[in-house]
């Protein structure tokens, strides 16, 4: 499967070697670009799988931190290296990446599980996400429009407080995925939270295509311009109309072996992108409802879920490189501003939600310690967001998000250590640290 997902990339950086919304550096060689995104993700894969992995599960945390600082010193900024300088040409393989999470959350979205599930998971995943995406939006707009971060136009205000909304919304399994293998219980907590996790995730980029809508950039080959209402009606039938068309297209495959159908699902997945980026939508929801539609009609979604998972990682890891590569100097002092707002608003809107939530219902009050993780959904969401925006208080957003989903995927799990103990469902030497032997 590795193999395959290098060649798929590597024929998508060569696509983007001459394409995207600029030309490329003055004497930029394409292939030079094919041949390190390739070797990346190979170093990022191999990393993973040896030395970062067998630290997190000893010492109990997941951070993506190393990669991130990994694409800041290849990023620009930097003296002496800049394998990133001009990163126009490779905005398609950003665009890629972004589609190929919204694909796999699409796809991991099962309606019938979360509609018959009775723990009050989707009703905990809907207050604690619809909550924390109206407050920490329109607290965030206070700050960004107040003029304590300098001078902010009233839109740019509007775009940034949204992404910082939909980003704060949005949760990570990385926490659960850690701890799921302490734990026994299958109708316990870990479930409940994997689902909420979900109807989050599912409220936050669908939220980011509203705002993608409402504020669109870039002109259109139509009569009249287009309304917020019609680009977001364009993106979800864009996304259904593609899933229903491969889902005809992977019947006719069914029984191939699974480098087949993967690399037919890259191309689904390079097709709905580069609607997207031709347009400037995002591809996570894109491919987040064509993932629904696959996975809820196909005969071979599960087939095509269980190749999407287990080839994400990669992916994933290439994400955060790029959205190290993208980060731009700011302030310091209004960065750290918004920096530690966000993630006080961000901590803050979760423990009142779940609070909310557990009204009149057998939910814990204390569940926003199993939501707090916050990982590539966010970070893609932060990528999309660089691509299409510009600005300073664009690059104080990233800023932002990028320290917010650094810090709370370090805590996260030890978080959710805490809570698994209290509710009974994980005994205290269940994980132990270094130095007292593997668990």
């Amino acid at each position: 499967m590795g193999g395959a997902l290098g060649i798929a990339i590597s024929q998508a950086a060569w696509a983007a070697g001459g394409g995207g919304h600029g030309p490329a550096a003055e004497g930029e060689d394409p292939m030079l670009l094919v041949v390190f995104v390739v070797l990346a993700v190979g170093v990022a894969y191999v990393a993973t799988h040896t030395i970062v992995e067998r630290l997190h599960r000893r010492y109990l945390f997941v951070s993506g931190i190393e990669y991130i600082l990994l694409g800041v010193l290849l990023g620009p900024y930097v003296p002496g290296v800049h394998a990133f300088e001009d990163m126009t040409g490779l905005s398609p393989i950003i665009a890629l990446g972004v589609g190929w999470v919204g694909l796999v959350y699409g796809m991991d979205l099962n309606l019938r599980e979360l509609v018959e599930a009775r723990d009050s998971s989707a009703w905990l995943g809907t207050i604690e996400a619809g909550l924390t995406l109206c407050l920490v939006t329109l607290f965030s707009h206070e700050i960004l429009a107040g003029g304590f971060l300098g001078p902010i136009t009233g839109e740019q205000a509007w775009i940034c407080a949204g992404v910082l909304g939909c980003t704060a919304a949005a949760g990570s399994s990385s926490a659960v995925d850690l701890l799921e293998q302490y734990h026994s219980r299958p109708d316990g907590l870990i479930p409940t939270l994997r689902r909420a996790s979900r109807v989050g995730d599912l409220i936050s980029i669908g939220a980011f295509g509203v705002l993608f809508a409402t504020y669109h950039q870039g002109l259109s080959n139509t009569p009249r311009p287009l309304v917020a209402s019609e680009w977001f009606l364009i993106t979800i039938v864009t996304g259904a109309v593609l899933g229903m068309l491969f889902t005809v297209f992977l019947g006719e495959h069914e029984g191939e072996d699974d480098n087949q159908s993967f690399l037919a699902m890259v191309g689904i997945i390079a097709l709905a992108c580069g609607a997207a980026f031709f347009l400037n939508l995002t591809p996570l929801l894109v491919n987040l409802v064509l993932g629904v539609v696959l996975v809820n009609t196909s005969r071979v979604g599960e087939q095509i879920r269980n190749s999407l998972q287990s080839s994400s990682k990669p992916l994933t890891l290439l994400l955060l490189i790029f959205a190290g590569a993208k980060w731009t100097p700011v302030e310091v002092i209004p960065a750290v501003g918004l920096a530690l707002s966000y993630l006080a608003l961000r901590t803050a809107a979760k423990i009142f939600s779940a609070w909310l939530a557990s009204l009149g219902r057998d939910l814990r009050r204390d569940l926003f310690r199993g939501l707090m993780a916050q990982g590539d959904v966010a970070i893609a969401m932060a990528l999309s967001f660089r691509l299409v925006y510009e600005g300073p208080a664009v690059d104080l957003a990233y800023n932002a998000i990028l320290f917010s989903v650094v810090l709370n995927e370090l805590i996260a799990p030890r978080i959710l250590n805490g809570l698994l103990i209290d509710a009974g469902e994980l005994r205290h030497d269940a994980w132990r640290p270094a130095g007292t032997g593997e668990a």
